[in-house]
C-alpha cells in the first residue's frame, strides 16, 4: 500500500494549471491531449465554471474528496456533472519508490464526490470528454464503476455507461 506525500505546489506550477481546453476537429471535440495525459508535472484540469472563487472552492472540494469510488458496487449510478483530474505523489513504504498517478474526481451532485486513482478511470473520463465535450454536463452523464482485465492480466477500474 502506498502513502500520499503532502507536498506544496510551487506558485509557478499553480499559475500554469488551467481548465481543460477543447479544440474542434470536424465533428469531434477533443480535449487537449497534454492536459488530459497529465504530461505537465503537478498539473490539473477540470470543467468548473463560475467565478474564480467558485472554481477554487470546487478544486478544494475535489482535492479533499473522501468517497473512494473504486469500492462502489456496480449497481450504484454516478451522475457526473463536473470532474477534476490532478497528479498526486505516492511513495511505496517498502521500496521508497515514488510514482505520480492521476487522481480522477467525479462530482455527482447532492454533495457526492468520488475519487479514483486508476488509469482506467482517467482513460474512461477521456472517452466521455471525447464523446460529450468537456462539460459541465446538464443533464448529468450517468456511469457505473466496473472492473476489467488488462492484456497483462491485471484488473483495473473503469467507468461504464449506466443503462
Amino acid at each position: 500500500m502506498s502513502d500520499v506525500v503532502d507536498e506544496a505546489v510551487p506558485q509557478e506550477d499553480f499559475n500554469r494549471s488551467v481548465p481543460a481546453k477543447v479544440e474542434s476537429e470536424g465533428d469531434m471535440r477533443v480535449a487537449v491531449a497534454t492536459d488530459l495525459a497529465g504530461l505537465l508535472p503537478r498539473s490539473f484540469v477540470h470543467n468548473f465554471t463560475g467565478t474564480a472563487a467558485e472554481r477554487w472552492r470546487m478544486m478544494s472540494l475535489g482535492e479533499n474528496a473522501s468517497e473512494p469510488g473504486g469500492d462502489l458496487p456496480s449497481s450504484i449510478i454516478i451522475p457526473i456533472d463536473h470532474w477534476y483530474m490532478h497528479r498526486i505523489r505516492l511513495v511505496d513504504p517498502q521500496t521508497g519508490e515514488e510514482t505520480e498517478p492521476i487522481r480522477t474526481v467525479l462530482f455527482a451532485g447532492e454533495g457526492k464526490i468520488y475519487h479514483f486513482v486508476s488509469d482506467g478511470v482517467a482513460k474512461s473520463l477521456a472517452k466521455i470528454i471525447a464523446a460529450f465535450g468537456v462539460g459541465p454536463y446538464h443533464p448529468p452523464i450517468s456511469v457505473t464503476v466496473g472492473q476489467i482485465k488488462t492484456r497483462k492480466g491485471f484488473k483495473t477500474t473503469v467507468l461504464l455507461p449506466a443503462d
